[in-house]
């Protein structure tokens, strides 16, 4: 308040911004790129160096960074409320976690071949090997998120979410379909023609299944309450 009595807008009256959203994220992001840093230097070593990644972790943040540089062209953010970036984490951080956790079992594959055999040609053959098993879907999933884009890809991962949500027992009627428009409106808002003309081709047929099947499992759950 200055000698006026006016109250000044500081740091503390302005209330929570997408700057404050998006330096949040970084800040709860950080400790999974150390965790990915960490596997990738134990791989490192107990392959001799045979077996370098790049932190994809650190590469998702980078271009969810770039991604809402874009947007603020525009006068939005993939921080501001009612963005997609839910819907972005739910399918990369879900695809992140499985492929380090292969590198993982990896690391213990390559720990036992190296104790299990001696002759150097067989422990190369094996190493090889392993690694084009383990590291498939890590690199995959890294040339997925260097060439990301919203416009064409959002409906990928749209189709991928909703395919994977099981757990009807959590939603009520109409949960899916709204989420599907909330996202379908903030598209079209954000400019991106391409993936408002694809969602209601190739992810609105995968909402109408998702809301038949919560209408099964409440009308199930309806008939063991009546049974009971």
């Amino acid at each position: 308040m200055d000698d006026n009595g006016i109250v000044k807008y500081t740091s503390i009256s302005k209330g929570w911004t997408d700057e404050d959203e998006e330096n949040d994220f970084i800040q709860k992001f950080e400790p999974f790129i150390q965790r990915l840093d960490s596997i990738i230097l134990n791989l490192y070593e107990v392959s001799n160096g045979k077996v370098v990644l790049d932190n994809i972790a650190k590469m998702y943040l980078n271009q969810i960074l770039n991604i809402d540089m874009e947007l603020r062209r525009k006068g939005h953010s993939i921080f501001e409320k009612g963005s997609i970036l839910i819907d972005l984490d739910f399918y990369f951080i879900n695809k992140m976690e499985k492929a380090i956790n292969k590198l993982s079992i990896l690391i213990n594959v390559l720990e036992r071949i190296t104790i299990a055999y001696t002759l150097s040609e067989t422990v190369n053959y094996l190493t090889n090997k392993a690694f084009n098993v383990f590291t498939k879907s890590f690199t995959d999933l890294e040339k997925e998120i260097s060439v990301f884009s919203i416009n064409q890809n959002m409906a990928d991962v749209c189709v991928s979410n909703f395919s994977d949500l099981n757990n009807y027992e959590y939603y009520q009627p109409g949960d899916f379909k709204h989420h599907y428009e909330s996202m379908l409106a903030y598209l079209s808002r954000i400019g991106a023609a391409q993936a408002a003309q694809d969602l209601p081709i190739l992810v609105a047929p995968v909402i109408e299944k998702r809301e038949e099947n919560i209408m099964k499992n409440n009308d199930l759950d309806d008939d063991v309450h009546y049974m009971l």
